[in-house]
């Protein structure tokens, strides 16, 4: 159960409030073992949400250090 004083705040507000996600990682490194390269044209961004749909580059360059592909898995989760 997540706690929290202002976790609840504009509840009331479909606009304001906050949506809680849950997250599979199906994939995780250790930190010692990072795969993001700088300077290298990858999509970064220090907003919440993020769509990767039209950053081809970075979508093969996760699907190439984590071995896995998104479609596959897409098609997987929409059954």
């Amino acid at each position: 159960m997540l706690t929290g004083s202002t976790l609840l705040h504009d509840s009331r507000d479909a606009d304001m409030c906050e949506y809680l996600v849950a997250v599979d990682w199906i994939k995780t490194v250790a930190r010692d073992d990072a795969r993001f390269r700088r300077n290298e044209g990858l999509f970064t961004t220090r907003q919440i949400v993020a769509n990767l749909s039209t950053h081809i580059k970075t979508l093969q360059f996760l699907e190439n250090q984590f071995g896995i592909r998104f479609k596959k898995l897409l098609a997987i989760r929409a059954v």
